[in-house]
């Protein structure tokens, strides 16, 4: 009588052990599937700021292209004026030079 009740609890023991190890492998692959999921969700979280970085890159070289259309512009306009004031400058110039021979 005690060896088939040591038998059925040696049977039960190694049920108990082999579900507890199934349980131990299921609960293992749950936690790797949540860090897996969770790598994806920071991954794709990533991807996210560097392209929300990327637009705000473009937007600043298109502003500063912008920018530097205007500095020309306004480079080419200074000139012009320089010139202008030169020419100026040379007839005023000029005029005095016929009055002091006078």
């Amino acid at each position: 009588m005690r060896s088939k009740i040591k038998n059925h609890l040696l049977f039960l023991l190694l049920v108990l052990f082999q579900i507890t190890a199934c349980s131990d492998s299921t609960s293992n692959a749950t936690q790797q599937e949540a860090e897996y999921q969770r790598q994806v969700k920071i991954y794709g979280e990533q991807t996210k700021k560097v392209e929300e970085q990327q637009v705000e890159t473009e937007r600043q070289l298109k502003e500063s292209a912008r920018q530097l259309e205007v500095a020309d512009s306004q480079q080419e306009r200074m000139e012009k004026l320089l010139e202008r004031q030169e020419k100026q400058t040379e007839r005023y110039d000029a005029i005095l030079d016929k009055w002091e021979k006078k």
